[in-house]
């Protein structure tokens, strides 16, 4: 499969000029505030000492003993831990072909042990991304209940234009103006200096969540996924169009609505609970106008530690 590399490419983009800004540490206990940023699932550019730079930074200045982990998910190393943060795993590293990228990345035994450290009261924040972020990652969704759709999502009706991409790709838009963005904890904060109005992704997936699951980034009707198909197509005697009429992330993608679906979503689960995003960046790029990135991040784990 051919990917267009101004899509995959715009991820990087989006995080450029990410600063982090130093916050006042919450009080918390600081059993309850250990976190563990995976780095052993091919996590491309999701690294703390790589893309996810200002997400380590964000939880640091807030009090947060952010430490790095290189090795398969056991239940000696979710034991030393309170939070897990898993952010563009991939079945392979980036040298490898997409087609093996879109490989399960985390083994039955690892989904087994996350899954009853969760269950025992471990906090998991899961950000996955388009293909073929979206396929490795869904087995690990799947345990949770979580159907993730593997493709590219896009919203016409919500999209703010990316500059250098042209009107057919942008930001993707949750805020309360629009009415895409739900009313949770995460989303209100400890107090109005902390709610949170508008939240952008670019591109990432959709998914569907289990029963009793809130729907933090709502989608609207007029989304759509674009889903990898390896169906052969019929011959064309015409000449392509030089750009496409609009947003199509690959030469085999077919579009399917993503209406009622999201891009976010949060749920409790035994003991611990869960937090499940579409777009890495979503996390990092903090430098979107009107958009509060940053503190939805930090709500997002602050709510894991249950803080909110």
């Amino acid at each position: 499969m051919r990917l267009k590399p101004n899509i995959c490419a715009a991820a990087v983009v989006a995080m450029a000029g990410s600063v982090s800004a130093g916050m006042m540490p919450a009080q918390a206990p600081p059993s309850a505030r250990r976190v563990m940023l995976d780095e052993a699932h091919h996590n491309l550019m999701a690294t703390a000492s790589g893309g996810y730079q200002p997400l380590v930074r964000l939880l640091a200045d807030a009090g947060f003993d952010v430490s790095p982990n290189t090795l398969p998910f056991s239940r000696d190393r979710l034991a030393a831990t309170d939070i897990v943060i898993v952010a563009n795993p991939n079945g392979a590293d980036a040298r490898a072909p997409v087609e093996a990228r879109a490989t399960p990345a985390f083994t039955d035994a690892e989904i087994d042990v996350v899954e009853e450290w969760v269950r025992g009261g471990g906090g998991l924040l899961l950000a996955t991304d388009h293909y073929p972020t979206g396929v490795a990652a869904g087995r690990l969704a799947e345990r949770f209940g979580v159907k993730l759709s593997g493709g590219w999502t896009d919203d016409p009706a919500h999209r703010w234009a990316l500059r250098g991409y042209g009107h057919i790709f942008g930001y993707l838009v949750f805020s309360l103006e629009n009415g895409l963005l739900a009313d949770h904890p995460i989303t209100r904060g400890y107090d109005e200096w902390e709610m949170i109005e508008g939240v952008s992704t670019v591109t990432g997936g959709s998914m569907e969540g289990p029963a009793g699951s809130v729907s933090l980034l709502r989608l609207s009707p007029t989304a759509v996924d674009w889903i990898p198909s390896t169906a052969p197509r019929a011959p064309s005697n015409t000449t392509p169009q030089a750009q496409p009429a609009d947003f199509n992330p690959c030469p085999s993608c077919e579009p399917v609505s993503a209406a009622g679906r999201s891009q976010g979503i949060a749920f409790s689960l035994g003991r611990g609970r869960v937090v499940i995003i579409g777009e890495m960046g979503a996390l990092i790029d903090y430098s979107v106008p009107g958009m509060q990135n940053r503190q939805f991040a930090l709500n997002t784990v602050r709510w894991l530690a249950r803080e909110l």
